[in-house]
């Protein structure tokens, strides 16, 4: 979903940051020789203005800003839910607008304001990964402890 400037937008630096960017860059095949040569000058120069070229000319807009299918499809089923009954139908009424103002136009709400509420409810949704890392490492020493004692018990191990 390009959703308004931020997917029509060459500032790369507004999504990604430098190093990023470079990766980013080597990431696609180029199509010609135009591309082939903006990766190139990006690759051996390792200046972010050529890689910046390069995906500018290598993405299509949809591209440009880092949302994935599922991210995409979550914030329609959000718009969907704000519109209430009737609001697919107008979203299928504005299918050759723009996605912003096709999202507007199902949720009856402005799509800076639907974006803000999506993407507070992306942060509720994240797992508490740091909350498990203390419990698997015991895990892990507990484990490694049970295997090295086990290993001390073969012959090769003994001391007496």
């Amino acid at each position: 979903m390009g959703l308004d400037a931020a997917a029509r937008s060459t500032d790369w630096s507004a999504w990604y940051s430098a190093k990023e960017r470079k990766r980013l860059a080597m990431r696609y095949t180029p199509r010609n020789v135009v591309e082939f040569q903006l990766q190139q000058r990006c690759r051996s120069s390792g200046s972010v203005a050529h890689c910046d070229a390069f995906l500018t000319t290598r993405l299509d807009a949809w591209a440009r800003a880092p949302m994935p299918f599922e991210a995409r499809s979550s914030l329609l089923w959000l718009a969907l839910e704000h519109g209430g009954a009737g609001a697919y139908d107008r979203l299928r009424a504005h299918a050759t607008d723009t996605p912003a103002v096709a999202l507007e136009a199902a949720s009856g709400t402005e799509v800076g304001a639907l974006l803000e509420e999506w993407l507070a409810w992306v942060r509720t949704q994240r797992p508490d990964v740091a909350g498990q890392a203390s419990h698997s490492r015991w895990l892990a020493l507990t484990w490694i402890l049970l295997f090295a004692g086990l290993a001390t018990r073969s012959t090769r191990w003994r001391l007496g």
